[in-house]
């Protein structure tokens, strides 16, 4: 069994609501306002759970599922380029 004496996964409990709280921590890391506060945790975050964590631009493994996201996203942003360039008069 895991961490928790729960046999089934409820979105509340008595105290908490989890579906909130995980957006509200969604909203929090996207804030641009807390951006430089946010890569502060993140990079703290990171060496507590990867004590070797350097914070090095990573470049995805050339068929990892990452790679194949960034490639259909940068499709669909040239996409989108060409197209609203098509349109103008």
């Amino acid at each position: 069994m895991g961490s928790s004496t729960w046999e089934v996964f409820s979105h509340t409990d008595l105290i908490t609501n989890l579906e909130h709280f995980y957006t509200s921590i969604l909203d929090l890391l996207s804030d641009l306002d807390e951006k430089d506060e946010v890569d502060q945790l993140l990079m703290w975050w990171n060496r507590q759970i990867f004590p070797l964590y350097a914070d090095l631009e990573r470049v995805p493994a050339k068929n990892s599922a990452l790679a194949w996201i960034k490639q259909k996203c940068e499709e669909m942003k040239e996409g989108a380029a060409n197209t609203s360039f098509g349109t103008r008069d």
